[in-house]
């Protein structure tokens, strides 16, 4: 029953917001969503709950809770309690270069935090705060918010921010998930490309890099468990869709240094056990079909992605960007 009423709830949420854009040209209500800024993944979510069987309650408890940080975001957190119009102060000087502003945003984050407790709920409000404000720095970009995403992903890395370059061989992540999960889910659930650049950038790390070939190179360690981290863990289950496998895999395959071998192995699991929940429906429905699923072509690509473009050539060379060709 909690379950029904949770869909419902996410129904009435998403349908009762697109609505009000029904004026004008006929849209999609995907159309409709993105001129206001709400998550695609909400409507997809509504779509699944409406014509297909319910999600989990787990989902659906996430769903709810990132449409209440949804509407204080983008409602409640506008209203000026005090009675005081003008224009919200922006989160970094117009008249810088994006790297430069997203670098000091990452160096506030890094030096800004204390060492204080913070009680959950003011923490969930920093960590919005925190998307919210390199949201906005990244939409700021000569080349679109998605050029800014891009930028980001690659400063993350570079800084140092997803892993502590002071870190020992086999330290726990844990601390560092807890600290950017949320930031980086918030920034994904608006914008999925992020999610795309992010991985890339962390294989490419891993992968291409020759600082990290070592086995014993804690940095290397670091970013793979934040790959295994995004690629299994409940956190991450309603983005996970998002995340390039096919392409993973096959840098992975193609540069089998040690962590990369170690991310292709777990990927290759992960690939498995998506193909077995898949197939044990359809080999219940149909005991006595003996016709064996033929492989997919374009590799473990969601087809969300497949209609983005995505998909793995027959022959492809990997080399960093701005490295031209020898052939």
């Amino acid at each position: 029953m909690r379950l029904l009423e949770l869909a419902d709830q996410i129904h009435s949420f998403v349908t009762g917001l697109v609505d009000t854009k029904v004026t004008g040209p006929r849209r999609t209500m995907f159309q409709r969503a993105m001129d206001m800024g709400l998550p695609a993944s909400f409507v997809e979510l509504r779509h699944e709950a409406t014509h297909r069987e319910p999600p989990s309650l787990v989902v659906l408890r996430k769903a709810a809770q990132r449409s209440l940080e949804w509407l204080w975001d983008n409602y409640w957190a506008s209203i000026d309690l005090d009675g005081i119009g003008g224009a919200p102060r922006p989160a970094h000087d117009e008249n810088l270069p994006i790297a430069t502003a997203l670098s000091r945003k990452l160096h506030e984050i890094r030096h800004g935090s204390g060492s204080r407790p913070v009680l959950k709920k003011r923490k969930r409000e920093q960590e919005d705060a925190v998307a919210g404000q390199l949201l906005e720095i990244c939409s700021a970009s000569e080349g679109g918010i998605s050029a800014g995403l891009a930028k980001l992903a690659v400063l993350l890395l570079d800084s140092a921010m997803l892993v502590d370059s002071e870190r020992k061989l086999g330290d726990s992540m844990d601390a560092m998930f807890e600290k950017w999960d949320l930031v980086l889910q918030k920034m994904a659930d608006g914008h999925s490309s992020f999610l795309l650049f992010l991985s890339e950038e962390l294989v490419h790390k891993l992968a291409l890099d020759p600082s990290t070939e070592s086995l014993e190179n804690t940095v290397a360690e670091g970013i793979f468990l934040w790959l295994e981290h995004l690629l299994t863990s409940p956190a991450w289950e309603s983005q996970r869709h998002f995340l390039p496998q096919g392409y993973l895999l096959a840098v992975c395959n193609d540069h089998p240094t040690h962590w990369a071998k170690m991310l292709g192995k777990r990927l290759k699991l992960q690939q498995q056990g998506t193909a077995a929940a898949v197939s044990a429906p359809q080999m219940t429905a149909n005991p006595s079909s003996k016709k064996r699923a033929q492989p997919d072509s374009t590799g473990r690509f969601s087809k969300r992605l497949q209609e983005h473009g995505w998909g793995l050539a027959a022959q492809w060379e990997s080399r960093p960007l701005g490295v031209t060709s020898s052939h």
